[in-house]
């Protein structure tokens, strides 16, 4: 195994922070969501709890975009509040990285709270258990290949996008499954 060094340190903990700062919006879009779907969910509004779904998550990628783009151009700025190493490329990289990543996010964090919100947070543990086994392994396989940090970077990324489309094809699933109501106490259960 090789050492990425204290470079890799500082990325990984640097792009954790800005993460962090970018992506509260689109929690609490998830949190206001979560209230609401577990009322609908409640009420067996099935068709309502799937377009509020799909409108919190048309919102939180929109939301998303704009800030990556504002990430993207003020990069350089941000990181410099976190550190004081000069380290452009590698501010670069991360930004690059981070555009796809705030993309991705809004995916796997409002489908979380929205299995959250009708009492399936058990897939969400699940998925989340996963996810993390999933980013470990591949920043493992990917620094092989990559120096500097960068197995890190590709990783986090390439876990996030997989996962943005577990999560959103597991939702679609389970929308199909509520139009059934006779699934629907299978689901209860």
């Amino acid at each position: 195994m090789r050492q990425v060094g204290p470079v890799g340190i500082v990325l990984y903990s640097a792009s954790n922070k800005v993460l962090e700062l970018l992506v509260s919006p689109v929690r609490g879009f998830g949190r206001g969501l979560m209230s609401v779907s577990g009322h609908l969910f409640g009420a067996k509004k099935f068709d309502e709890l799937k377009e509020m779904y799909l409108y919190v998550l048309k919102i939180s990628v929109i939301s998303s975009f704009i800030i990556s783009i504002t990430f993207l151009l003020l990069s350089n700025l941000i990181f410099k509040s976190f550190f004081a190493i000069n380290m452009e490329t590698s501010v670069m990289w991360i930004s690059i990285f981070g555009v796809v990543v705030l993309v991705a996010i809004p995916f796997s964090s409002i489908s979380a709270k929205m299995l959250d919100g009708f009492g399936k947070s058990y897939f969400s543990l699940l998925f989340l258990i996963l996810k993390m086994g999933l980013q470990a392994g591949s920043i493992l396989a990917l620094e092989k290949i990559f120096d500097f940090g960068g197995c890190v970077l590709i990783g986090i990324t390439l876990t996030e996008i997989v996962f943005s489309a577990v999560y959103f094809i597991f939702l679609n699933y389970l929308f199909k499954k509520f139009k059934n109501k006779e699934d629907y106490v299978v689901l209860r259960e």
